[in-house]
Parts: structure tokens; C-alpha cells; sequence
């Protein structure tokens, strides 16, 4: 199944069930004629897509990367957003499938989403916003491995300097 039916797809069934888990999602993609290692790159990176697309424009800093690790916490693939073709694909083809119900059970569906609800909900300014690379376990992670993924993202925040860390160009002081 071609890149493209399978944004559509998945955006119908998610509008059409509502509330399916990932792994049920998964399974209605394979249905309904999808390769399983695309029905699993779709539910990871379609929701993504959908929801930076409806997020664009508030000034929140997003990062290119995405991480992958494997249960023990070791990143077992990493690569770039705009190289990724499955992402890219929705995020060029959101726009013509936007609606409300896209929005809610879509782009809701990307952890991205509900951290930048939850800290617009909590007080946050868009443009103070700087969202860590995606990060995806391969399997179930042991408690070191997900303790381990949670020390690279940390240090991947922490040695990223901030908009507002930074000093202006027009100071000289």
C-alpha cells in the first residue's frame, strides 16, 4: 500500500472508531490491506504529522529528530522528520483532510499534541514551548531503559540553548 492511501486510511479509521489503542489501530490497517511494518510507522508518525500541521504558526520550537530506542534505553535508530517519508507525506496531505473530528482523534492522538495542550492549559507561552526529538520504544522498555531514554532527552533540552538564553545580536553588554 502506497504512502499516501495509508494517511488516508488511517485518518479514516481513527475518525470512524474513535479510541482505538495503537495496537487495534494497527491491526485495522493490516485489515484492511496495509504492510505491518508501515501500519506501525503510520500510528507512530501520521498523528505527528497532523497535529505540527495544526500547531503551525504558534511559535513553538519543534525538533527534526526522532529517536527510536530499544527497551534497554539504547537508541537503535535515529533520523531526521523531514527525510522521513511516511511523515512527511502526512504532513504535506493534512491540510486537505483537516476537520474537527481529524483534529480530536488524529492529531490528539500524537504525544506532542497533548504536552502542548497541557502546558498552553498550564500557563505556558507558545513561543516558550521547545519540544524534545520524538522518542518510540521498540518493544516494552525495562525500567532502566525508560530511565535511560528519559537522561537522553533531558540532556538533549538541557544542551540545546533556549530563544531566550540566548543574547541578542543588537546587545553589546
Amino acid at each position: 500500500m502506497e504512502h499516501a492511501r495509508t494517511v488516508e486510511l488511517l485518518t479514516k479509521i481513527c475518525v470512524e472508531t474513535p479510541g482505538l489503542s495503537d495496537e487495534q489501530l494497527v491491526q485495522a490497517l493490516v485489515a484492511h490491506g496495509c504492510e505491518p511494518g508501515l501500519a506501525v510507522e503510520a500510528v507512530r508518525f501520521v498523528p505527528v504529522a497532523f497535529a505540527r500541521q495544526f500547531l503551525n504558526g504558534m511559535g513553538i520550537s519543534f525538533s527534526d529528530t526522532y529517536w527510536k530506542f530499544s527497551p534497554d534505553g539504547t537508541i537503535q535508530e535515529q533520523g531526521s522528520l523531514s527525510n522521513h517519508i511516511l511523515y512527511s507525506m502526512a504532513y504535506d496531505l493534512s491540510p486537505s483532510l483537516m476537520s474537527k473530528p481529524v483534529i480530536s482523534n488524529v492529531a490528539f492522538r500524537s504525544p506532542e499534541a497533548n504536552a502542548v495542550n497541557n502546558a498552553l492549559n498550564g500557563g505556558s507561552q507558545p513561543a516558550n514551548l521547545k519540544l524534545a526529538p520524538l522518542a518510540f520504544f521498540l518493544g516494552e522498555p525495562t525500567e532502566s531503559g525508560y530511565a535511560k531514554a528519559q537522561e537522553r532527552i533531558k540532556a538533549y533540552l538541557s544542551a540545546t540553548p533556549s530563544a531566550s538564553s540566548t543574547k541578542p545580536w543588537w546587545k553589546i553588554w
